[in-house]
């Protein structure tokens, strides 16, 4: 009780402290409002799927990148619109690219934790819930995973379908744990992801499949409601909650 009474008053204060020190950010996001009004806008998240994903025949929709989708760049000439990292772990491992990239790069103001901060970045305050935010220059949701604050980016931007790619949801060791993150050193080659080196000996935050799953779905009911229609065309993905659609179907 007493501590959840704490969580609800730090979350308040951070709330009030991004209002105060991150106006920047909070406009720049606000600028995106409806940019892609009707539109279709693509998801890429970061599983070893995407090494099967022909993301250069993908290029001609608006897309969101996730974490370190950057390591894919030497492999394809596809760049995402947008990248977005909630995981302060990811953010401090990735720094040196998304201080130097061109690409929009949203970034939690968690991921201040690291110690790195960069003015050419957006920062975006992330709530610890299932929230699914209507304005997004204030919170994102989390959710617990990246996708969720991406699907919310795509809905905020005006999104009329959302295809989702490279969301494999399948991880060979998780936690059932919900705002008490486990983190671990990763050790050998990384399969979770299209690159093997994407943790390879670095420390990573385990998932929570069911924590996501409950976050998708609180996504998707809200989607249908409102007329957008959400596709996974992640190849043999192991994720139930969207409708699925053959790649194919959506490459050009």
């Amino acid at each position: 009780m007493i501590y959840n009474s704490l969580r609800t008053v730090a979350s308040h204060f951070e709330h009030f402290l991004y209002g105060i020190f991150f106006k920047s950010s909070s406009k720049k996001i606000k600028n995106l409002k409806n940019k892609y009004f009707g539109s279709d806008i693509l998801l890429v998240a970061n599983g070893p799927s995407l090494n099967n994903t022909n993301l250069d025949r993908l290029s001609y929709l608006p897309s969101i990148g996730m974490n370190k989708i950057n390591l894919i760049f030497d492999k394809v000439d596809w760049r995402p619109n947008f990248i977005v990292c909630s995981n302060w772990l990811v953010a401090k491992q990735n720094m040196p690219f998304y201080k130097q990239t061109n690409i929009h790069s949203l970034l939690s103001t968690k991921t201040m934790l690291s110690g790195r901060y960069s003015k050419n970045l957006t920062y975006f305050y992330q709530k610890r819930n299932l929230l699914i935010s209507d304005d997004c220059e204030y919170f994102f949701g989390s959710g617990g995973t990246v996708t969720f604050v991406a699907l919310q980016l795509a809905r905020y931007m005006g999104a009329k379908r959302i295809f989702i790619v490279g969301m494999d949801h399948n991880f060979h060791k998780m936690t059932e744990l919900i705002n008490k993150p486990i983190v671990e050193k990763f050790d050998g080659p990384d399969n979770n992801h299209f690159d093997k080196n994407y943790f390879k000996g670095m420390k990573w935050a385990l998932p929570n499949l069911e924590f996501s799953e409950k976050s998708y779905s609180a996504f998707n009911s809200l989607a249908v409601s409102e007329g957008i229609e959400i596709y996974d065309a992640t190849i043999n993905g192991k994720c139930d909650i969207f409708k699925k659609i053959d790649i194919s179907k959506i490459y050009r």
